[in-house]
């Protein structure tokens, strides 16, 4: 079901409201008609498949002639508006960032309470969700969610440029905040104390780790994680809450905490670190698999990862536009591999060497997630890394370290020596990890990849050929096949790509939307 709504709704996205419409009723039609036959009824995959596809296609028409269309039709215009800031603001150049909830619009017919960018040369003096009241001139930034920078899946579908030159402004402070004024007040605090207090990139790495903010990143360490295909170790997902949840539990069993404590302050704490993240896609997918797996053991119950996650894309396509988050696409892909390929992979060999055996799980885990994340990653991004394969194996390690001495660091940082030693460690590895980031980024950039090319699209056509092939003729796939076929169909795209790339112009826009343009050579 959790597969099948997202396919659906990333479908609904790709083609658009009126196409997600007539998708909704064929496949309201199959349902029907699958309710019928009796040997199909009682199979059950083909009415749910049916079924969910259509509530999901209908789900996305009606958020986005509903909520969308009549939001977006604030464009170019001005109106007097009161809203609340609901986010941290992001400090650029020309001025701030903020995200806002607008709670009124001084304007007849247009939707009255809805979120919003909003950008102001100069700092708003107020304090968050205080009533703040100004003059806003709408612009549409986006006409769908793969051009919004995963906006839409934050539910933002309009951007705006405060005014306080011709009304005044207006702030009215509110007597009482919400939950989450306190989870804000909270990232604020470790993103100046943990990168502010540290003076430099490690903290700012530190701080990506932790909460996955990367605007205090430069540009430059942001594109060596690209280059070396790390990326999304800056993404807060399953290693992050995996880490600091059973660490928790673990920590409360030892103690001998009883089993119904032990389960909901680690459930809590799930939900605390999962407002501390802002709510990301991935963190929620992994919050809510994890969740499932300790509650399980409270019920003396076997959690199945696949299904889990199976529940996690449920509960997150609530949102239509979710499935175009990146992170989440590619965390997703991630535990399909982890289910799906990594066993197939472990049935092959075993060894009696322990060092043997580890070091083989950790190739084929890798290479099990790069297998299911690569069609994500052509999606999104248009380019893949080689030497992400290579690196991951000590760059996560030395990331989990960094993320747990920013913990620390953060609990004990009200005294300078018991902050000492956490501080310490997380400025060491995080230096280390820039450097080895940047030395592989600058020697071995070339097997950075365009993935983009004719020649990939080719290659990726023929992998999925082979499958669809295999399992018609032989009804399994081969796995040792298949990645001998795939290591040649790279290799040869990889090679026409990279001859077909050089001395061509790329232009890229930056996590700080600036523009760069560069020669491939």
């Amino acid at each position: 079901m959790g597969v099948s709504c997202a396919l659906a709704l990333l479908f609904a996205n790709v083609l658009g409201a009126s196409a997600a419409v007539y998708i909704s009723i064929t496949a309201g039609v199959l349902f029907v008609i699958s309710l019928l036959v009796k040997d199909i009824r009682q199979a059950l995959t083909v009415p749910i498949i049916t079924g969910t596809v259509m509530l999901s296609c209908l789900l996305f028409a009606f958020t986005w002639n509903n909520t969308v269309v009549p939001i977006q039709s604030l464009d170019g215009e001005r109106a007097y508006c009161t809203y609340q800031i609901v986010d941290i603001p992001q400090k650029t150049g020309a001025g701030y960032i903020y995200t806002v909830k607008i709670n009124n619009v001084n304007r007849g017919n247009t939707p009255q309470s809805f979120k919003a960018k909003v950008f102001s040369e100069r700092e708003i003096d107020a304090d968050y969700y205080d009533r703040v009241s100004s003059y806003l001139n709408f612009e549409k930034t986006s006409e769908n969610d793969f051009d919004s920078y995963c906006q839409f899946g934050e539910n933002i579908f309009i951007g705006a440029y405060a005014d306080f030159d011709d009304a005044e402004f207006v702030c009215e402070k509110a007597r009482s905040k919400p939950v989450n004024y306190r989870f804000i007040k909270l990232r604020e605090f470790i993103k100046r104390n943990t990168a502010y207090v540290t003076n430099g990139e490690e903290g700012a790495l530190a701080l990506s780790f932790l909460t996955g903010d990367k605007s205090l990143l430069p540009d430059e360490v942001i594109s060596n994680f690209r280059i070396c295909g790390a990326s999304h170790i800056m993404a807060v997902s399953g290693l992050h809450t995996a880490l600091i949840c059973f660490g928790v539990y673990l920590i409360l069993k030892r103690m001998g905490v009883p089993l119904l404590p032990t389960t909901l302050i680690t459930f809590v704490l799930l939900l605390s670190y999962c407002a501390v993240a802002d709510f990301s896609k991935s963190v929620i997918r992994s919050v809510i698999t994890v969740s499932i797996f300790i509650f399980a053991r409270l019920l003396d119950k076997k959690a199945d990862l696949l299904n889990s996650l199976g529940i996690a894309m449920t509960l997150i396509c609530i949102n239509p536009f979710a499935v175009t988050d990146p992170s989440a696409v590619l965390t997703v892909c991630a535990v399909l591999g982890i289910g799906f390929v990594y066993p197939e992979f472990e049935k092959l060999h075993t060894f009696k060497s322990c060092v043997a055996e580890y070091l083989y799980d950790a190739f084929t885990l890798n290479a099990s997630i790069m297998i299911t994340t690569f069609p994500a990653t052509l999606i999104f991004f248009k380019s893949v890394s080689l030497l992400g394969f290579f690196l991951n194996f000590i760059l996560i390690l030395l990331a989990e370290i960094v993320l747990v001495s920013t913990i620390l660091f953060n609990l004990f940082s009200f005294s300078a020596v018991t902050a000492f030693i956490p501080k310490g460690v997380m400025i060491f590895f995080s230096g280390a990890i820039l450097d080895i980031t940047s030395f592989c980024a600058e020697k071995f950039g070339r097997l950075f990849v365009d993935v983009s090319a004719p020649a990939f699209e080719v290659a990726v056509s023929l992998c999925l050929l082979f499958c669809a092939v295999s399992i018609f003729a032989f009804k399994k796939i081969n796995i040792k096949q298949l990645c001998i076929f795939m290591a040649i169909a790279f290799a040869l795209s990889g090679t026409f790509g990279y001859i077909d790339s050089e001395n061509k112009i790329v232009a890229e826009v930056t996590e700080n939307n600036e523009v760069a343009v560069y020669n491939i050579k």
